[in-house]
């Protein structure tokens, strides 16, 4: 089956909202399911736009309960970024794709982080989430006066998965 066959060949298509053949049914994340995911995956795709040009690209991210911390080197994305704060952050859990999988969408404005104290917490979060042991380094002090540090003010957070209750 390709993808222009959504149905196996010589059998009628699934009926409108239903799931395909050995597949279940995707169901809405509870809030504490959709925490619960944020929390434990710690990457995802960030998508921004620009004069209806659409970029997408992995980050890696932490979360406080509230918003979203990432950091990053000067390029398109911070670019993109400073022209237009409105991002889409797309967070995953693909167990095997026939199996089950879960996933978070975060539609938000992302602002930069300019003041020092607030940039060494928004990194201090980035290093709790990414579970990296020791104290800061010097390198650490180094990448922090480099990086564009953003956050993340969520406007609407919804999931979806496959996973049984």
């Amino acid at each position: 089956m390709d993808a222009s066959t959504p149905h196996a060949p010589g059998s009628p298509p699934a009926p409108e909202g239903a799931a395909a053949p050995g597949h279940r049914r995707p169901r809405a994340l509870s809030r504490q399911e959709i925490d619960a995911l944020i929390r434990r995956q710690g990457w995802g795709v960030l998508a921004t736009s620009v004069e209806d040009r659409p970029y997408a690209v992995p980050v890696v991210y932490a979360y406080d309960g509230d918003g979203f911390v990432i950091a990053n080197a000067p390029g398109k994305k911070a670019t993109n970024l400073a022209a237009n704060p409105f991002v889409c952050l797309t967070i995953t859990d693909v167990k095997d794709p026939a199996v089950g999988w879960s996933s978070v969408v975060v539609l938000g404005r992302a602002r930069p982080i300019e003041r020092l104290a607030e940039r060494l917490a928004a990194f201090e979060l980035l290093r709790r989430q990414r579970r990296s042991g020791g104290s800061p380094r010097l390198r650490d002090a180094a990448l922090l006066a480099r990086a564009i540090v953003v956050r993340i003010e969520p406007e609407e957070i919804t999931g979806r998965t496959t996973d049984p209750v």
